[in-house]
């Protein structure tokens, strides 16, 4: 890896030009990033954002995937490197200006509020944009899509709260009308908490409550990462890529309520118990029901075959004649 990186590193011009401006936006998070000196006696936003991932490794929340995102970051860019590699002069270096001031005045304004995460989110859009002032608008095009695996560091747990409980309210309307009006299942929705009747001895045969562990929250944010990482990958062109990035929320969401309505349906055929041991042990299936759908639209959107490529294949070799 360390080879590729620096063959790629080597093929870009400006280097130093680059060094010196990440060296003031990396020494003006250090000494002026966090303002939260209650909590953590630092300045340092590094130091803050670090002992956030940490607290999440140790108590294992979603966030902890912040950690690896460096590491796959950098993967990203070595497989792609012969697509980052730039093939002309640098161009319209404008949008990367545009671009940081955006980041400082972000910066700025989190800063005085003490919003330290979303600082740490306006240091990433800085760190790009700087690419784009001195490697130009084309860099900024071929460099967005690792630009957003690197942003999955972004710790996010405590912002989640209000989406969580509207997917928690979603999930359950959505799950209960499927299985009320496609599996005739007798369910009743309270809020988050479906139950299914009995219509003659009116018995409760299963219950279950929508938790936050059950919104779909979790599965939105790796189905999300892993759409990325399979655009980036897949294809070669911007709108394809763009396509699988909006359809994964949509994908999330449908895998985690095709759960939930499996889960009714073994409670309605098997009882409480079956469906309690079947929700806990098979919640991968949102996950195999969303990555399904994600490789049905990398199909139904492939890419034709490159015909430079196709003409060298096929082309038919001469056969040398010898005397």
């Amino acid at each position: 890896m360390l080879k590729e990186l620096r063959e790629l590193w080597d093929s870009l011009p400006f280097k130093l030009v680059l060094v010196g401006l990440l060296a003031f936006w990396w020494a003006l998070f250090e000494f002026y990033g966090a303002a939260q000196l209650h909590w953590l006696p630092t300045p340092s936003l590094f130091t803050f954002i670090g002992r956030m991932l940490w607290y999440a490794v140790q108590s294992e929340n979603d966030d902890q995937l912040g950690v690896w995102m460096p590491w796959l970051f950098l993967a990203l860019v070595v497989i792609r490197r012969r697509e980052l590699k730039l093939t002309g002069p640098v161009r319209n270096p404008w949008a990367g200006v545009v671009l940081f001031v955006v980041a400082a005045a972000a910066h700025a304004v989190f800063f005085s509020v003490q919003q330290v995460v979303l600082s740490f989110l306006a240091f990433l859009l800085g760190l790009y944009a700087l690419t784009g002032v001195v490697w130009g608008r084309e860099w900024l095009q071929r460099f967005f899509f690792p630009f957003v695996v690197l942003c999955f560091m972004v710790p996010v747990v405590h912002y989640l709260d209000a989406p969580t409980f509207w997917l928690r309210h979603f999930s359950a309307a959505s799950a209960t009308w499927v299985g009320q009006h496609i599996l005739n299942i007798p369910l009743i929705r309270e809020a988050t908490q479906v139950s299914a009747v009995d219509p003659k001895t009116h018995a409760i045969l299963f219950k279950f409550d929508v938790v936050d562990a059950c919104s779909g929250i979790r599965s939105l944010k790796v189905i999300v990462l892993l759409t990325v990482i399979f655009g980036f990958l897949q294809f070669q062109t911007a709108w394809r890529r763009w396509i699988l990035l909006l359809c994964a929320p949509i994908l999330a969401v449908a895998g985690n309520i095709f759960r939930l309505v499996a889960t009714f349906w073994v409670g309605d055929i098997f009882g409480q118990i079956a469906a309690s041991k079947f929700e806990s042990n098979f919640g991968f299936v949102s996950f195999a029901v969303a990555l399904g759908g994600l490789v049905l639209l990398a199909r139904a959107f492939r890419e034709p075959p490159d015909p430079s490529e196709a003409a060298t294949t096929t082309q038919p070799t001469t056969p040398t004649a010898t005397v």
